[in-house]
């Protein structure tokens, strides 16, 4: 089985970062590791950021 490593920020409606880099790795059938790097989370129509 094929291996992936993403090292990128999570996104909280799962559009992009990486979940979106897990989904697209499942499709094509390859195994997902992911290293988070940054956290983003809305309330209302606000964007919230904190990175480590």
């Amino acid at each position: 089985m094929k291996t992936a490593l993403t090292i990128a920020g999570s996104d909280s409606c799962g559009g992009a970062g990486i979940q979106a880099d897990i989904k697209t790795m499942t499709v094509n059938g390859v195994y997902a590791m992911s290293a988070v790097t940054a956290l983003s989370w809305m309330r209302y129509s606000r964007i919230f950021f904190r990175m480590q």
